[in-house]
């Protein structure tokens, strides 16, 4: 074989694994990148996660447990210990999103959600609990529907 034979065949080979080479890291990027699997299947599942799990920083799940306790729905004190649970996962929420460097427009709208959660609980501590705790019905329903009043978005209060 001659010399230009090898620099031609060693020229093809260059080109060759070039050409693998950016056939692979085209494959690689397209998987990694906004819109390819790895991020549509990410996606996907954090949606899935978002529909089933409400997040903390909103109070519709303590708004369902204060309504099964308020109708004596289940264990009382299983209620109120996942009612405390909720409130710390809140407090913790809270804790991470204001420690974020936020929007301007997104820091509002979440001082504004803050602002009825913290008027929920405190309604649920200092109204809800204690009429629950001395079984005085008509202070649990009113205090039930003040704590349905407390954040927007929520089921109107039950009537009976």
């Amino acid at each position: 074989m001659s010399i230009k034979q090898k620099t031609k065949l060693g020229g093809m080979a260059i080109v060759g694994a070039l050409a693998v080479s950016i056939v692979a890291g085209s494959w690689s990027i397209n998987t990694i990148r906004v819109g390819g699997p790895v991020f549509e299947r990410d996606k996907l599942y954090g949606d899935f996660v978002s529909d089933i799990i409400p997040p903390p920083i909103f109070v519709i799940q303590p708004w369902l447990e204060a309504s099964l306790l308020a109708n004596q729905h289940g264990s009382t004190e299983a209620h109120l210990a996942k009612m405390d649970q909720l409130h710390r996962a809140y407090e913790a929420n809270k804790s991470h999103w204001d420690g974020l460097d936020l929007p301007q427009d997104v820091k509002a709208r979440k001082a504004a959600a803050d602002a009825d959660a913290e008027q929920f609980w405190s309604i649920y501590y200092d109204e809800f609990v204690p009429a629950l705790r001395s079984n005085d019905r008509a202070r649990v329903v009113t205090a039930r529907d003040r704590l349905g009043n407390a954040s927007p978005g929520r089921p109107a209060p039950c009537s009976h």
